[in-house]
């Protein structure tokens, strides 16, 4: 598939595990969970911010790791605890006023893929469990936990012909 389906993008939806992190579950001898997300990820939050397309995150963990990482970049809405994701689906549709085929939903393993096969554009990282990859329309060329974001932002950003101004609106932010 040609980049060019994410012109239509309007709002971004996200799983967590294997997307932002890199899937593993890693655990101390006193049994206190640890997750690794990639600092790229959080400049794709930035980006999306600055051209206001909504960010909507949904796990079906519920932890105060993702709770602290998602309330660092100010993520308005995550939505953790979340067993049936097409459901919630609906709920963002009505909530956002956006049609289903301009949503886009990143997700790598098989709890995602009744909701990526009600989206316009699902995509998945290059690590995504086989059944994925093969509904998604777009394969990110990194692996969960390896940038995946900042990789998927850019890329709607270049097929919307906005890149090089966001970029610059970005790096006068941090100045």
């Amino acid at each position: 598939m040609s980049d060019e389906v994410l012109k239509n993008v309007e709002i971004v939806i996200s799983d967590v595990d294997g997307i932002w992190t890199d899937g593993g579950m890693y655990f101390s001898t006193n049994g206190v969970e640890y997750k690794k997300f990639n600092v790229y990820d959080g400049g794709a939050v930035i980006l999306l911010k600055l051209v206001k397309i909504p960010l909507v995150i949904i796990s079906g963990e519920n932890n105060a790791i993702l709770e602290n990482r998602f309330n660092k970049l100010k993520i308005k809405d995550f939505r953790l605890g979340i067993n049936n994701k097409l459901n919630e689906l609906e709920k963002i549709l009505g909530e956002y006023n956006i049609k289903r085929e301009n949503v886009l939903y990143i997700g790598d393993f098989i709890n995602d893929y009744s909701i990526m096969k009600h989206v316009g554009i699902p995509v998945c990282p290059l690590n995504a469990c086989i059944e994925i990859k093969n509904i998604s329309k777009l394969v990110i060329e990194k692996s969960g936990g390896e940038g995946v974001l900042w990789e998927l932002i850019v890329k709607i950003l270049k097929a919307k012909k906005i890149y090089e101004q966001v970029f610059d609106k970005y790096l006068k932010s941090l100045s």
